[in-house]
């Protein structure tokens, strides 16, 4: 089911074996707004939709009405995709920023576990000790950089 915030107007799609039938209190999770939702007021919605289609069709005969209900299912449907590709522009950036972030941990976790063991490891990798100080100095420099940077 598809539910729109009545302050800012987004779209949320919600399953419908979350709302009991005497309805529940809804947040958006856009701009927090809080509002009362019943699935009776849904359908009321649902209604309007349908008789404002049914006032632009001059013919008003069975076979127009169903052809009213699908052009309404397919304006729905198209507002769900719509709701979708807009979600997905918006996590794709989220992902980003949220792998960056996991990149960067793990990098930092990866430096540390070296670090650790650079003992055992030297063994295997002879330079490791003086990579290592490298990376701590780089590190200590961007460090000084953002300081810099967001005095």
């Amino acid at each position: 089911m598809i539910i729109t915030c009545p302050s800012c107007q987004k779209k949320f799609e919600l399953d419908d074996n979350l709302l009991p039938e005497d309805g529940r209190t809804l947040q958006c999770g856009s701009c927090n707004y809080k509002w009362f939702f019943k699935k009776k007021d849904e359908i009321k919605v649902f209604e309007k939709l349908l008789e404002s289609n049914e006032n632009e069709k001059i013919d008003n005969n069975e076979t127009n009405t169903g052809n009213q209900s699908n052009i309404l299912k397919n304006q729905t449907n198209d507002k769900i995709d719509e709701t979708r590709k807009h979600k997905s522009k918006n996590l794709s950036i989220l992902n980003f920023f949220n792998y960056l972030i996991v990149l960067i941990i793990s990098f930092i976790a990866l430096i540390i576990f070296l670090d650790t063991f650079k003992n055992n490891l030297s063994e295997i990798f002879p330079n490791l000790e003086l990579f290592l100080y490298n990376l701590f100095e780089t590190i200590k420099d961007l460090q000084l950089f953002f300081n810099d940077l967001f005095k």
